[in-house]
């Protein structure tokens, strides 16, 4: 099995290199052995593998995270001991990706077209973003990107954001209809090894995908972490743990989420649900609603502009189903000292059927 350490060098977030032999405790958690990591972030990641393991039926590794900081590991290669590790700048947002695909390598390889686009289906997070909110273009010559060697070539040639919009979600799409058509094993066998089962061949597989209702934004990913049964909120008035920032995934999202809470809650029948998001550190909130899964409402943000002191309210109109929120507050102590969101305070997050 490849083991690949996701190694992201970023200046100015990563401490210079210590002893490799001595370094500060771990934080450790049934799945995770984390450096540089806040405890709000540590159970994130350890939600995030219980899901991935729920959703492939299998136990996923160990896997030793260093967060922020340079790796201490055995050797300076850390591949020789046996485990999988990741190094990740949460400043840059690639923590839950980096993770994500270091246990999909671990289970083996797959063309890189569609390791990077499960990738992004698994990681989670926003599906709803700012910069590419767009239905996707469903165009992608997927046989030809499936030849790494070419994949690589035109990523090196391609300009970040036009890569996202034509290739990576694209990619990401077509990963999830397969998911979702063959289930989590099926979709393994297809895409590693080309047993396409029911859906007949990679070609008509393409034809169904391409004929299926449009995808807006990242709403293929899957949110294991937001819509998991540790998130419920009931109806009503629930005071939800704040986070550290950058914990959930969102690549696209202009403003700054520096302090977040997120819970899931279901709607019975087509309601009108009002939010209210009230601010834990005297900051201006925010919120974002999405779904689940099922049926794509679009997105409900309400705003920093449209909060009213420490409070924001809006009410909207949402189909049965399941939804998760993220609530939170930017500036205040979080936006300078990265720890002072995982202090205890609470954000208050009242979701209320009309």
């Amino acid at each position: 099995m490849r083991r690949i350490a996701f190694v992201v060098a970023s200046s100015g977030c990563v401490a210079s290199p210590p002893d490799l032999h001595e370094g500060p405790a771990p934080l450790v958690t049934p799945h995770f052995e984390l450096y540089g990591a806040m405890p709000s972030q540590a159970s994130w990641y350890e939600a995030f593998a219980v899901g991935l393991e729920a959703w492939r039926g299998e136990p996923v590794p160990t896997v030793r995270l260093f967060q922020n900081t340079w790796p201490i590991c055995p050797s300076t290669s850390c591949n020789d001991d046996g485990k999988v590790t990741v190094v990740c700048s949460a400043v840059d947002d690639d923590c839950l990706p980096a993770i994500a695909g270091a246990l999909i390598d671990h289970f083996g390889v797959m063309p890189l077209v569609f390791r990077n686009g499960l990738v992004d289906v698994l990681a989670g997070g926003l599906g709803h973003g700012d910069l590419l909110d767009v239905a996707i273009d469903r165009a992608i010559a997927l046989p030809e990107l499936v030849d790494d060697a070419e994949y690589t070539r035109r990523q090196a040639t391609t300009n970040a954001l036009a890569w996202a919009g034509g290739v990576q979600r694209p990619a990401g799409d077509f990963v999830r209809f397969v998911v979702d058509a063959l289930g989590a094993a099926g979709a393994t066998r297809a895409l590693r090894g080309g047993a396409w089962g029911e859906l007949g061949s990679f070609q008509l597989a393409i034809e169904r995908w391409r004929a299926m209702p449009p995808t807006i934004g990242r709403m293929y990913r899957l949110p294991l972490v937001e819509c998991s049964a540790e998130r419920r909120i009931n109806l009503g008035s629930t005071l939800v743990p704040a986070m550290a920032e950058r914990v959930q995934y969102a690549p696209d999202v202009v403003d700054p989420m520096h302090r977040v809470a997120i819970g899931n809650f279901q709607v019975e029948a087509a309601s009108a649900i009002t939010i209210t998001v009230t601010s834990a550190i005297h900051a201006p909130p925010f919120f974002r609603v999405e779904s689940c899964g099922g049926a794509d409402p679009g997105r409900f943000v309400g705003s920093y502009a449209d909060a009213r002191g420490d409070i924001i309210t809006s009410t909207m109109e949402l189909p049965a189903g399941t939804y998760f929120v993220v609530g939170g507050s930017s500036g205040g102590d979080s936006s300078t000292d990265p720890t002072a969101a995982d202090r205890p305070e609470n954000i208050a997050i009242t979701a209320v059927k009309r």
